[in-house]
C-alpha cells in the first residue's frame, strides 16, 4: 500500500528475442496501477527522452503503442517509465489528413508531407486529353517545403 504523496514506479520492460528488432512497431497492454482514462507519458530508461505513443481504447483492455526509437538487437532488453501527468500532455506533432479539392492531403504538424489525388487531374496540354489522369501522389514535399515531383513531367 502507498502511503500519501508516494509515486508508484510504473516500468515497461520489451525483449528483442532472438531477432534483431530495428524500426519495428512495439504493443504493449497499458500498465495496471494507471487510472482510467489518465494521461502518461513514455520515458525510454536509456535515453531519458519521451517516446511518441498511441494509446487504443478501443477493447475492454487499452493497448499502448510506439515505434522503437533505437535498435534493440537480439538477447537485449530495454525499459520504459511510466509518467502519470496533470492534465493533457503536450502532443508531438501528429500526422493529419484532409480531403480537399479533389485529393487526400497529409500533414505532419503544420507541414505539408504530399497530395493523393483522387479526382481526375486534366493534362495541362490541351491537346493531350488522353493524359488525364487520378489515383497519384503528387505533391510530395520536403521537410522544409520544396516540392519534389511533377504530376505531369515532360
Amino acid at each position: 500500500m502507498l502511503l500519501p504523496g508516494q509515486l508508484m514506479a510504473i516500468t515497461i520492460k520489451i525483449e528483442a528475442g532472438q531477432y534483431d528488432r530495428i524500426g519495428v512497431p512495439v504493443r504493449c497492454p497499458v500498465p495496471e496501477g494507471i487510472p482510467a482514462n489518465h494521461p502518461f507519458i513514455l520515458i525510454s530508461n536509456d535515453t531519458n527522452e519521451r517516446v511518441p505513443t498511441q494509446l487504443d481504447k478501443s477493447t475492454d483492455s487499452p493497448m499502448v503503442t510506439w515505434m522503437l526509437e533505437q535498435p534493440l538487437y537480439s538477447g537485449q532488453s530495454r525499459s520504459y517509465r511510466v509518467v502519470l501527468v496533470d492534465g493533457i500532455p503536450k502532443r508531438i506533432q501528429r500526422v493529419s489528413t484532409e480531403q480537399s479539392d479533389g485529393a487526400i492531403k497529409v500533414r505532419v504538424g503544420e507541414k505539408p508531407v504530399l497530395e493523393y489525388n483522387v479526382d481526375i487531374r486534366p493534362c495541362p496540354d490541351p491537346a493531350q486529353a488522353v493524359y488525364a489522369r487520378s489515383g497519384f501522389i503528387h505533391p510530395v514535399y520536403d521537410p522544409v517545403g520544396n516540392v519534389l515531383t511533377d504530376d505531369f513531367p515532360p
